[in-house]
């Protein structure tokens, strides 16, 4: 079969976006980019095949914790599991995307091994979402 995946990289830096999308693509997959959570709606609303979605915390217009909280109300975002990248290390932060149903929190700087690591925990369904909500 085909492993090849399609990512959704959201950051508003260019610099992290294209960082991100070289370590994934090296790796056979294809990469679609947003620079907030808005653009990023608005790019799954017209494309479906988006296996997974890494994403910043703070970005303009709508940041990470707002789109993971719109993610479950949203038909088009409902199904795909997001990861969390961002330089913010603090706990509550950890714990607020985890209750909002984060996959994964992963902070910056980042080892390229860790992320790949941890996104093929995801897409083999070996992590779940910790989020219990079913409304």
């Amino acid at each position: 079969g085909n492993l090849s995946k399609t990512f959704l990289v959201v950051d508003d830096s260019i610099t992290e976006r294209q960082n991100l999308s070289l370590i994934l693509e090296r790796n056979g997959n294809q990469v679609v980019q947003a620079k907030d959570g808005l653009e990023a709606i608005e790019l799954l609303r017209k494309s479906n095949g988006v296996d997974l979605i890494i994403c910043d915390l703070e970005m303009p217009r709508l940041n990470g914790l707002e789109l993971l909280s719109l993610s479950h109300k949203d038909p088009a975002l409902a199904d795909i599991p997001i990861i969390m990248l961002t330089s913010r290390s603090q706990k509550k932060y950890k714990q607020l995307a985890t209750e909002l149903g984060a996959m994964a929190y992963l902070t910056k700087p980042y080892l390229d091994e860790e992320i790949l690591a941890t996104i093929n925990k995801v897409v083999s369904g070996e992590l779940k979402a910790h989020a219990t909500r079913t409304d």
